[in-house]
């Protein structure tokens, strides 16, 4: 069986956009991280989170997605750790300058971590870069596989 790593290694270069989920053609980070975790079994394959995220979904307000109903709809398929327990495979979770969670990326091995970054494309980052940024991390259930 694949990793998370190596499905989402097969993601590098796939471009930056925002509400797709097409390998090779456009991703943005929440479903990037989504698409991978389907594609690695913990989730069903028709999977869509219950909320449409926009484009700035870490200002939570009326027509955005609020933190807690993310952080729940993530819990349902992963556990929370702190950053310090990090194992490869895990999905990161980051925070804006004010602190609120706003992208996600994989862990991978030797702490580097895979992403969908903004105006660019899936590509990888040393977790040395984005420390100040992380919130913490998921990892799949046991059961969610």
């Amino acid at each position: 069986m694949r990793s998370m790593s190596e499905i989402a290694m097969e993601w590098m270069g796939t471009p930056y956009r925002w509400a797709c989920e097409v390998k090779g053609k456009g991703v943005d980070c929440e479903r990037f991280a989504t698409a991978v975790a389907k594609e690695f079994g913990a989730l069903p394959p028709g999977y869509r989170p219950p909320f449409q995220l926009s484009r700035d979904w870490n200002l939570a307000n009326s027509e955005q997605l609020d933190v807690e109903t993310f952080t729940r709809e993530l819990e349902k398929w992963a556990d929370r750790y702190p950053i310090e327990q990090r194992q490869e495979d895990d999905v990161v979770l980051m925070k804006d300058q004010n602190g609120t969670p706003c992208h996600m990326g994989i862990l991978m091995e030797g702490d580097v971590v895979i992403h969908a970054v903004s105006g660019d494309r899936v590509r990888r980052h040393p977790l040395r870069s984005l420390w100040t940024k992380v919130v913490c991390v998921y990892r799949i259930k046991e059961n969610g596989r």
